[in-house]
């Protein structure tokens, strides 16, 4: 175990795939909150709705990152979905985010899954011989990010709305990419 969790690229892993779920879930939380409210207007049902839409974005993500996971490698498959994901972060800071947020939450979805199809798949590279315990690893870490998203995000919903998550959330990737490009295009 000692060796796994000193190995770096296990670590990072990990903390992507905790901060891929943790923007997820503390957006997918909050943008329900604010809809609903009287500035925004959304029914209940259609906010379901518009959240379906990044199950879809899942969905067909699934094809595509398969496809370009396999034309470009896994590492720039991750990179790909991570820099289209910053637009989406982006997108939620702007003031006229709502009238298009059909279309961020598609995205929003395609865009993690295709980071995380090919986190899985390095994950379960990174060692072979500790393939389980490293899957189990990067599992534990990415619903840790699901569990704690709306605990942790609401101090930021609370004095900044969504802005304030998606501008996290666009650290977090900055983050990301910046330590996934010097540990694993090293």
């Amino acid at each position: 175990m000692r060796n796994i969790f000193l190995d770096i690229r296990v670590v990072l892993i990990g903390f992507v795939g905790f901060s891929l779920f943790f923007s997820r879930i503390s957006i997918y939380t909050y943008l329900s909150d604010i809809l609903l409210s009287p500035q925004y207007g959304f029914s209940e049902k259609s906010i379901g709705g518009l959240l379906s839409l990044a199950g879809f974005g899942d969905m067909v993500s699934g094809i595509v990152s398969g496809y370009l996971t396999d034309r470009f490698g896994r590492k720039e498959t991750a990179i790909i979905g991570l820099l289209a994901l910053l637009l989406v972060f982006i997108a939620y800071t702007l003031p006229f985010w709502h009238k298009l947020v059909f279309l961020f939450l598609f995205s929003q979805g395609f865009f993690i899954t295709t980071s995380l199809t090919s986190l899985n798949t390095l994950a379960v590279e990174i060692n072979p011989k500790y393939m389980a315990t490293i899957t189990s690893i990067y599992g534990s870490m990415r619903f840790f990010g699901y569990a704690l998203g709306p605990i942790l995000s609401y101090p930021l919903y609370a004095n900044y709305s969504l802005r304030g998550i998606a501008f996290f959330s666009l650290i977090l990737t900055v983050t990301n990419i910046t330590l996934f490009l010097k540990i694993f295009f090293k």
